[in-house]
């Protein structure tokens, strides 16, 4: 009898377990699901609308960058934002080609979330992009006649000397090289924008409705 008795204990415990199991399973079933479902639609959210040699624009990086801008008080069209994305991208991609480190982006007025991925890849690109751009315009070829005929147009930035018995500095090779640097950023926004323009012209983008 008592053998009998052991036998019926681990019947009902198996049947126990058993129970214990399946339903262990079924709410692993339903996680799994719920997941699946998840991600399906952050997947969604995240639909792609360009792309380029090695990179992509998503919705949710448009999101982003449109509150950057609005953070400043900037708004336009969506073309408009949906261009400075590839923009940033093309950029981007041109730096880390060249090797260089993104710059420090200002971002003190824009409340993001410092662990949002996306907000964190846009910061990166703007970074990259500056990068990229501050080492073109630097670089840029200013010729000599241009230099000369800014140092003659402008006599009173060139003086040196008690006032009414100044005389004119000599433009000698430190003084071009600050003549130069003026001209490039004054011209910093063409500049950038033909600097860009040339480079598109190797990116094939496709973009997408």
């Amino acid at each position: 009898m008592e053998f009998n008795s052991v036998n019926i204990s681990e019947f009902l415990m198996g049947e126990k377990l058993s129970r214990i199991s399946k339903f262990i399973f079924t709410i692993s079933l339903f996680t799994l699901g719920t997941t699946l479902m998840l991600s399906g639609l952050s997947n969604a959210q995240s639909r792609v609308v360009a792309s380029g040699d090695s990179f992509e624009v998503t919705e949710d990086y448009l999101k982003v960058l449109e509150e950057y801008y609005a953070a400043s008080g900037f708004s336009t069209s969506k073309d408009q934002y949906l261009s400075q994305a590839i923009r940033f991208k093309i950029l981007a991609e041109e730096a880390v080609a060249s090797g260089l480190e993104p710059l420090e982006v200002n971002v003190e007025h824009w409340g993001y979330d410092s662990e949002d991925p996306v907000s964190l890849s846009l910061i990166n690109d703007i970074g990259l992009a500056e990068a990229f751009l501050a080492e073109k315009i630097v670089n840029y070829p200013v010729d000599d006649k241009v230099i000369i005929s800014f140092y003659r147009s402008n006599p009173s930035q060139f003086l040196e000397g008690p006032w009414g018995d100044a005389d004119m500095l000599p433009l000698d090779s430190a003084l071009k090289e600050a003549i130069k640097m003026h001209i490039l950023e004054s011209q910093r926004g063409r500049l950038a924008g033909a600097i860009y323009d040339e480079l598109k012209k190797k990116h094939e983008v496709q973009i997408y409705e």
